[in-house]
């Protein structure tokens, strides 16, 4: 029973963490370009999600459960995990590109990188979580390579045109 007890201050400790960093981030302009706060938001946040799976966890054992699996509630919370990453990443590069943007670059340029940039992270953590999920890996792969073959060989003359020009 102090394992309850126990979680439960893990979980109160975290919330104030995350409630406290999110009041910063909205309140004050410099937290909010603080890399250091966004990095302890998502650490909060990841604690404080695997916290609660935790005691979830425990409370389908003590109550006997069976409805409810507990590789489901693990896969929602790594999918919840990866949506909070997802987030701040993307959070972070629609500052940069801000910034660049502010720096004198080009626009076009600046937000073709940065959509470039999110769906890397957003394939990277597919990739990661997809086995966690079930998803085969392998067949994944091997779809990108031939897709990455496919698209070589028919974007051959623009790149060609492209280089030429």
């Amino acid at each position: 029973m102090t394992f309850y007890w126990i979680d439960l201050g893990l979980i109160v400790a975290f919330s104030a963490v995350v409630l406290g960093c999110l009041y910063g981030m909205r309140r004050n302009g410099k937290w909010s370009h603080s890399i250091v706060v966004h990095a302890i938001y998502l650490l909060s946040v990841t604690g404080l999600l695997l916290t609660v799976n935790t005691v979830i966890d425990q409370l389908l054992v003590h109550y006997k459960v069976t409805l409810i699996q507990p590789d489901f509630i693990d896969d929602l919370t790594y999918v919840a995990i990866g949506l909070a990453v997802i987030e701040e990443m993307f959070h972070l590069i629609n500052r940069l590109t801000y910034a660049q943007v502010q720096k004198g670059s080009d626009r076009t340029s600046a937000t073709s990188v940065a959509r470039v940039l999110k769906m890397a992270i957003v394939l990277s953590l597919v990739l990661l979580f997809g086995e966690h999920l079930g998803l085969s890996l392998s067949g994944l792969l091997a779809f990108g390579g031939f897709g990455g073959i496919a698209i070589g060989i028919a974007g051959k003359d623009v790149l060609s045109n492209v280089f030429s020009g």
